[in-house]
């Protein structure tokens, strides 16, 4: 499938399943800074083969693309993103989107977003 990517900031987008719904995907603008977005392919295939009695879900290929937004954090990425919210209790979804005075463990900065542990 792939992911939509801003072209000026981190900002992603997952694409849509249907061929319809992507082709509506090409006149979308992001949503922090309103540019245009690209949309990067990926070759890497999902095959799923049911039965009466099991599931088989396989993964061929490889991602060369960004991860985009959306499903399950990674742990580390999921302690990162529980730190800053339990540091910062007051702040509202907004404000974290934009940035915290508080560094996280294993960055170097303060000012990080959580969209950028989990965008």
């Amino acid at each position: 499938m792939g992911v939509w990517c801003c072209i000026n900031c981190p900002w992603k987008m997952r694409p849509s399943a249907t061929p319809r719904d992507l082709s509506k995907q090409y006149e979308k603008r992001c949503s922090l800074c309103d540019r245009k977005l690209i949309y990067l392919t990926c070759e890497a295939k999902a095959i799923t083969v049911i039965s009466p009695s099991t599931f088989t879900y396989t993964h061929q290929g490889k991602h060369y693309h960004p991860q985009p937004p959306g499903g399950k954090l990674l742990p580390q990425q999921y302690e990162q993103a529980a730190f800053l919210i339990q540091h910062n209790p007051n702040a509202l979804p907004q404000q974290l989107r934009v940035g915290t005075s508080i560094a996280i463990p294993g960055s170097l900065s303060t000012g990080q977003s959580i969209a950028h542990i989990a965008p």
